[in-house]
């Protein structure tokens, strides 16, 4: 059963780290909003099925290039994570 966990929190919030402890193996986790941030950060983001907005990227500033393994997507490729998913948490 895949959990998809929607984080907009940025990296220092406690609900950042929350939402880190709870993914499990087959989880996908999309960075949001300031949750963005992140990508910027090595070594803060578990490895796997990672992605993030890319429309929030930009309004950072940040490129596709800091990003490592983490899938860029936009509002479609996010709406059909949402279908896709058994399950939805927003932190």
């Amino acid at each position: 059963m895949t959990t998809l966990h929607i984080l907009n929190k940025p990296p220092h919030h406690p609900r950042f780290e929350g939402c880190l402890e709870a993914l499990g193996s087959d989880d996908v986790l999309l960075l949001m909003e300031s949750a963005v941030l992140a990508v910027s950060v090595s070594g803060l983001l578990p490895t796997g099925r990672v992605c993030a907005l890319k429309a929030d990227l930009e309004a950072r500033g940040l490129s596709e290039a800091t990003c490592g393994g983490i899938a860029i997507i936009d509002y479609d490729r996010m709406v059909g994570l949402t279908v896709e998913s058994a399950r939805i948490i927003h932190w």
